[in-house]
């Protein structure tokens, strides 16, 4: 008799003993009437705990769905910890085919709010084309360093009640899909780490409940476009670093009150930094736009309208101008950065006012003066001083003796400084594991450090 002539129960009852990973296909190829038998959603429901019973029952005692003694009899019987069984229904989720993955996210992970998967070492899965079955009601979903391949699927946008999107350190390729501008109770997303092109969807504006965004460490490229950030006012985080970006820094920055980290650096960001956007981020702590074509002047407002700000990092840019007096205003600020610019004009004695102040580079720049006496009173947390290759001129200020947690100190390239028997003489600079002050007039600064590193004062040595 042929298999079309028979009841679709005794179909499916025959066909539900079949291997569903790799005997089943063969088998719906047979006839129509037999394809369609067993894609139907009751008999696969029945094929697939069949098969997958143990690593089911192991699922259900992770969801709280069934007991303890039934899963570890379940576990018993397939000789496996439950562990390792939730290990392989992990894996299987990314190799099945795309009815037994709906079968999998509209049986098992029905009302399930977050989905963590951690699958270690796996190669060449992909993210399921239809993973938006897993249902509106998911909240966290985690595929965090799962080393996946091919793209983010469209499909992922269906997810509305996604409030936490992590799918970082994969391999993930092709665009970001606009349909993530749909998840409007988005909080983190994290796209970080993978091969992602393209640009970034406008779309990501949409997402007004957004608290962080980390698309860093891919091949985005194209502009920032402009209103990305104007709804999105809960903005805590952005990671945008290491990406091939260009444009300007868009002014909308300003609707970002609550902004504490903004990283933009390793692009090829041009224009200005946009000072009327820093007169609303009083929240923000961190800026480092490092590593881009940026130019103009550093803004003041910086100093004056962002007083929790603790990092600055511009450097390898091409700022011009001098040093704003407000920036140290900034009362906070734990390190500024603001190597290989343009920079020109004199470092401003208000520096002192920065008592927790732990690293200054402004090095390679066209910085002239005295050095401020006010950074050795004040800076007394000193660690790391860069100020080499500008032209500051006259003696190093005794005052800075004080500095007694400097860890490195370069003042090489600035041919008109002299003496430095104030600064080095006496107790301080004890923690000193680097220096360097070529074509510079140091002859007691050196002899004096030769005679401390004999009694072992520098263990890392000395650099001329």
């Amino acid at each position: 008799m042929h298999l079309s002539l028979l009841p679709t129960e005794t179909v499916q009852e025959i066909f539900s003993w079949t291997h569903p990973e790799y005997d089943l296909i063969p088998c719906q190829r047979l006839c129509k009437t037999t394809r369609r038998q067993l894609s139907n959603k009751q008999f696969l429901r029945t094929n697939f705990r069949r098969y997958l019973s143990d690593l089911m029952n192991a699922a259900a005692l992770q969801e709280g769905l069934i007991d303890t003694h039934a899963a570890t009899a379940a576990a018993a019987a397939g000789s496996k910890p439950v562990a390792q069984l939730l290990q392989e229904l992990e894996h299987r989720l990314f190799k099945w085919p795309a009815l037994y993955q709906q079968c999998y996210f509209e049986t098992t992970l029905e009302g399930k709010t977050e989905l963590v998967v951690a699958i270690r070492g796996y190669k060449n899965g992909k993210i399921p084309s239809n993973i938006n079955c897993i249902g509106p009601q998911l909240q966290v979903l985690n595929l965090s360093n799962c080393s996946l391949l091919g793209e983010i699927p469209a499909s992922i946008g269906f997810l509305t009640g996604l409030q936490v999107l992590n799918l970082s350190q994969n391999l993930l390729e092709g665009t970001i899909p606009a349909s993530i501008g749909n998840l409007n109770l988005l909080t983190h997303l994290n796209l970080s780490r993978n091969r992602l092109t393209g640009c970034l969807p406008e779309l990501i504006g949409n997402l007004t409940s957004l608290v962080s965004i980390n698309a860093s460490n891919n091949k985005l490229h194209g502009p920032i476009p402009n209103n990305l950030f104007k709804n999105c006012n809960r903005l805590e985080t952005i990671h945008l670093e290491v990406n091939l970006l260009d444009g300007s820094i868009p002014d909308d920055l300003i609707h970002l009150t609550n902004l504490k980290t903004l990283d933009l650096r390793l692009n090829h960001l041009t224009g200005t930094l946009p000072a009327q956007a820093f007169t609303q981020l009083h929240s923000l702590e961190s800026l480092d736009a490092s590593f881009n074509k940026l130019h103009g002047p550093i803004p003041a407002q910086l100093g004056t309208c962002c007083p929790q700000l603790t990092h600055v990092c511009l450097s390898n840019n091409a700022l011009s101008g001098e040093i704003p007096a407000e920036l140290w205003d900034a009362h906070h600020l734990r390190s500024v950065y603001l190597k290989r610019n343009r920079l020109r004009g004199e470092l401003s004695g208000k520096i002192g006012n920065c008592t927790r102040l732990a690293a200054l580079s402004v090095g390679e720049n066209e910085l002239t003066g005295l050095l401020p006496v006010e950074l050795g009173e004040g800076c007394r947390e000193m660690c790391h001083l860069q100020l080499a290759g500008n032209k500051f001129f006259g003696r190093v200020p005794k005052e800075w003796q004080a500095l007694q947690q400097v860890g490195y100190f370069d003042l090489g390239g600035n041919g008109g400084l002299r003496g430095c028997e104030g600064a080095c003489h006496g107790s301080g600079w004890q923690f000193l594991e680097a220096v360097k002050v070529s074509n510079s007039r140091f002859p007691t600064f050196i002899l004096g450090l030769r005679r401390w590193l004999g009694m072992g004062f520098f263990p890392w040595g000395i650099m001329v």
